[in-house]
C-alpha cells in the first residue's frame, strides 16, 4: 500500500525527535490534516499536511514523499512554522478510498487509522486535527460521526459537496449520490476514442473523383497559360506605342531645331551664303544675290586723304 513509506518514513522522523531532549520527557506532537478531493469514477487525489512544533525542512519533506511514492512533496507553512505537505494521484479514480454502485451511489472510506498508527511512537505522539471529503458532481447524503455536511451552494468549493470531521482517531466513511450527468458523460465512449467511419462511394465514384480532379487541373493550367499570353502581349504593344512616340518626338525636335538655325542665319546681317543642308526643308530655295560692289565698298580699306 502506497502509506508503508510514509510510515516507515515517519518512524525515521519520530528517530530524529527522539534524539533531541524532548520538554520533561514528553513525546513529540504531530498534527495531520487529510483533505480527499474526489470525482466519483473519474478523479482522486489524497492530501496530507504535517506539522510539529519543530520546523522541518524541504529534505524532511522530499525524503518522505519518496519513500511514500507522493505525487508531490513540498514544504508549506502552518501556523507559522514550517511543515509538509504530501499529495498522492490516486489510480484507478480512487477505488481505494471511493467505490460506485450500479444505482449512482458511492461510498467514501478514509485510511485514517493506516496514518495514526504508523505515527504512534514512544517519541511521539500523532493526532489528525481534521478530515475533509470534497466530492465534485455529487451530493454527499450521510457521512460517519461527527461529520459535518455541506452542500455545494452554501460550500467555498461552489461547484462541489463537502463533509468534514474534527479530531480524527479512526477512518471515517461518508455515502453520496452522483450527479445523472457526470454518470452518463463517464459511461459514455469518448468522442475522440471512436474511430471515423469512412462513407461509402458506389462504384465508379473514386474514377470520376479522379477525372473530375484532372481536369480542373489541366483546365486551371490552361487559363493561366491564357493569362499570361495576354499579359505578354500587351507589354509589347506597349512597348512599340512608345518608341514609335519616341521616334516621332526626335524628328520634331530635330526639325525644330534646323529651323530656328536657320532663321538666326538668314537675320543676321553679316551671315555667309550657305546651301541649306541636303535634306533641310530650306532646301532648293534660290539665295538672294550679293551686291558685290557694296561688299566691296564694306570690307575696302581706308585711302590716304
Amino acid at each position: 500500500m502506497r502509506f508503508r513509506g510514509l510510515l516507515s518514513a515517519a518512524g525515521a522522523l519520530t528517530l530524529s525527535f527522539g534524539a533531541t531532549p524532548a520538554v520533561a520527557d514528553q513525546p513529540t506532537p504531530i498534527h495531520l490534516v487529510e483533505v480527499y478531493d474526489i470525482t466519483p469514477g473519474e478523479f482522486a487525489t489524497h492530501e496530507v499536511t504535517l506539522s510539529t512544533a519543530v520546523p522541518l525542512v524541504a529534505q524532511q519533506c522530499q525524503s518522505m514523499g519518496a519513500d511514500a511514492q507522493a505525487s508531490s512533496a513540498t514544504l508549506t507553512d502552518v501556523d507559522g512554522v514550517p511543515g509538509c505537505h504530501f499529495t498522492w494521484e490516486l489510480e484507478d479514480a480512487g477505488v481505494e478510498v471511493v467505490t460506485i454502485d450500479d444505482g449512482g451511489v458511492f461510498h467514501f472510506h478514509s485510511v485514517s487509522a493506516s496514518l495514526l498508527e504508523g505515527f504512534s511512537t514512544p517519541e511521539a505522539v500523532a493526532t489528525i486535527d481534521s478530515v475533509t471529503l470534497v466530492a465534485h458532481a455529487s451530493t454527499i447524503v450521510e457521512a460517519s460521526a461527527g461529520g459535518a455536511i455541506t452542500s455545494a451552494g452554501a460550500s467555498t468549493k461552489t461547484d462541489a459537496s463537502t463533509v468534514t470531521w474534527l479530531n480524527v482517531n479512526e477512518d471515517v466513511n461518508a455515502t453520496g449520490t452522483v450527479d445523472p450527468s457526470a454518470v452518463d458523460v463517464a459511461s459514455s465512449p469518448s468522442p475522440a476514442a471512436a474511430l471515423p467511419v469512412a462513407p461509402q462511394e458506389p462504384r465508379g465514384g473514386g474514377l470520376l473523383s479522379s477525372l473530375a480532379l484532372i481536369v480542373a487541373i489541366t483546365g486551371g493550367v490552361v487559363v493561366l497559360a491564357f493569362i499570361g499570353a495576354i499579359a505578354r502581349w500587351v507589354g509589347r504593344s506597349r512597348q512599340a506605342s512608345a518608341d514609335a512616340q519616341f521616334e516621332r518626338d526626335a524628328f520634331l525636335r530635330d526639325a525644330q531645331r534646323e529651323a530656328a538655325l536657320d532663321a538666326r542665319t538668314a537675320s543676321s546681317p553679316y551671315a555667309c551664303a550657305r546651301s541649306a543642308p541636303e535634306g533641310s526643308a530650306l532646301a532648293g530655295v534660290p539665295r538672294a544675290p550679293e551686291d558685290e560692289a557694296s561688299a566691296r565698298r564694306s570690307f575696302a580699306p581706308p585711302t590716304a586723304e
